[in-house]
């Protein structure tokens, strides 16, 4: 599911959508196994009920046989991928579920043509361990905790030893909590704390790290949240409530922010320990009238704020250098404020929306002329901070529909 507008109270960090990627459960009583083949991808799944309706298995492969296309052309260049993930679900009684998943994904591209770079890798790992429990008749929890990693490195030379690395990584733990207090009245309410880890731009000779690159320190997150959904009449339903985020700098880092009194940039390095922190509150409303059993109207109004930013210098598809910077003493909290109005029909299989928005946005980075980015200590030396707002109109026309044919073997 993509939000654009109107967020689920329970996400946040982000100014213009959330995406929600959730994966399959096995089968709890049959074993099955499945492939499907794509000019450019292989893939096969795989069923295990391990306990009979207690505990089950799933692990799904992906590959890549664009390299095997490549060799048979006699194109120049080592291009491949592969992603792994494997799930096993538990059902501990009639009130508990738990999850156990894992994701690991590596993209590989060598002997590029651009430049002096010989190969670029990309890896991205993910663990998560949720709790599903039943508190009464119509109260739920859901506890998750999880742990991800991405890191990018472009390598410069033949054996490899000399390249330039970037990752973020985050731990974290939440508890979502829904009560249907009424037939009518629904209760969300939660909370989360969540630890990140940043290395911007780090340069390697020789397997040595180098004493280039940036050093921004990490930060947590705490956040809780409250809200209500009621419908109050027939056609009509309510939502509101808000989101209250507490975001915390720890060292040690380097500071670098510009003095408006004395027209020059200064340097703070700090320590181990707290150096900074911010404060938010995301209020979040929305009204939606039924019109007909097909066609709702949504009005929406919320404010949004991101305290991760993601600077790029594109030099071409395999080079973009893409950095991840916390928000600090110069790079602020990024904010906006939105108000949508919407209309969604649904006509059989397809659901069809169109929205108008109008969006707010403070403390935008946008960059300097002929900014530098690769290695540059004083990185915020290459951006402003500024406002934005955007006016528009957005359509999509999803259909759901599977016509996708699975050859299954059952046992």
């Amino acid at each position: 599911e993509v939000y654009s507008s109107d967020f689920p109270l329970k996400y946040g960090g982000r100014l213009s959508s959330i995406t929600d990627i959730r994966t399959k459960d096995g089968s709890l009583g049959k074993f099955g196994i499945s492939s499907e083949i794509t000019p450019l991808t292989f893939s096969a799944r795989t069923e295990i009920p391990i306990c009979q309706d207690r505990i089950t298995a799933t692990a799904n492969v992906r590959k890549s046989i664009l390299g095997w296309v490549m060799k048979r052309l006699d194109i120049d260049g080592d291009f491949t991928f592969y992603d792994i993930h494997s799930k096993i679900h538990f059902k501990i009684s009639p009130k508990d579920r738990l999850y156990v998943s894992i994701f690991n994904g590596n993209d590989y591209y060598s002997n590029l043509e651009t430049g002096n770079n010989y190969a670029v890798f990309w890896s991205n790992i993910a663990a998560t361990i949720r709790h599903y429990r039943t508190l009464g008749a119509r109260h739920y929890m859901n506890q998750t905790a999880y742990f991800g990693q991405y890191k990018y490195l472009i390598f410069t030379n033949d054996d490899h030893s000399n390249y330039w690395n970037t990752r973020i990584g985050n731990m974290a733990y939440k508890a979502d909590f829904v009560w249907e207090a009424t037939p009518w009245i629904t209760l969300r309410y939660g909370a989360e704390y969540s630890y990140h880890v940043f290395v911007p731009a780090t340069l390697y000779l020789n397997y040595e790290k180098s004493n280039s690159g940036l050093l921004t320190g990490n930060a947590d997150n705490i956040v809780a949240y409250l809200g209500a959904e009621a419908q109050a009449t027939k056609k009509i339903a309510i939502k509101a409530g808000a989101r209250v985020s507490v975001w915390q700098n720890y060292g040690p880092a380097k500071s670098f922010y510009f003095n408006d009194t004395i027209r020059t940039w200064d340097t703070t390095s700090y320590g181990y320990g707290r150096f900074n922190h911010y404060v938010r509150i995301e209020p979040r409303v929305a009204v939606v009238y039924r019109v007909l059993p097909s066609l709702d109207l949504k009005v929406s109004a919320e404010r949004n704020v991101q305290y991760l930013h993601m600077l790029s210098n594109s030099i071409s598809p395999f080079t973009t250098l893409d950095l991840w910077i916390p928000s600090g003493n110069y790079f602020r909290p990024q904010e906006v404020i939105a108000a949508t109005f919407s209309a969604t029909a649904r006509v059989g299989d397809m659901t069809l929306t169109t929205c108008a928005y109008y969006k707010f946005f403070h403390n935008l980075t946008e960059y300097r002329l002929h900014a530098n980015m690769l290695m540059n200590r004083t990185i915020e030396n290459e951006f402003y901070l500024g406002k934005a707002k955007s006016v528009g109109l957005e359509i999509s026309a999803p259909y759901f529909r599977d016509e996708i044919v699975h050859v299954t073997l059952k046992k």
